[in-house]
């Protein structure tokens, strides 16, 4: 699986402050606007977008034959960064990028200088259950995300 070649593009001066920006499941790193990219990059930041395995440019897998897993999702973040000589980076992650933002930083926080996660579930809890279900093989504990859960809202009186 390693192999799978990984489209990105990066933007601004290899100088400035690196941020990788990490699009959500199937979707494609194109999809964080030229605009917003192109704001970063004013701001004095050195930008990359990719395309996940299967997604947009990258390379595609036939995944019957060879399936890969969140984990292999995963280790593409961090052979994006090393593609682009990058130790560490400000990591922005969308939806399931964002999960992949926080396992990251869990697992090799040197390589995250800081972390923004945006429409995601804590790693854990809501699809962030599913993919580390995934990954470990092993459920959450039960309880673990209950203490943020409402059964229903408080009455109002009326």
């Amino acid at each position: 699986m390693q192999n799978t070649p990984i489209w990105s593009e990066e933007f601004g001066s290899r100088t400035d402050e690196p941020i990788l920006l990490i699009m959500g499941s199937m979707s494609q790193g194109i999809l964080w606007p030229d605009e917003f990219v192109g704001r970063l990059v004013a701001g004095g930041r050195r930008v990359i977008r990719y395309d996940h395995r299967d997604t947009g440019l990258s390379g595609t897998v036939d995944f019957a034959a060879e399936p890969y897993t969140w984990d292999d999702i995963k280790d593409d973040v961090y052979r994006v960064l090393d593609a682009h000589g990058l130790d560490s980076a400000h990591l922005v992650g969308h939806s399931a990028g964002g999960l992949l933002g926080q396992y990251v930083a869990v697992e090799r926080p040197e390589r995250v200088r800081s972390l923004t996660v945006i429409a995601s579930s804590p790693l854990g809890c809501g699809e962030g259950e599913v993919i580390m279900r995934a990954l470990t093989g092993r459920p959450q504990p039960e309880g673990a995300c209950r203490s943020r859960r409402r059964s229903s809202w408080p009455s109002t009186g009326s």
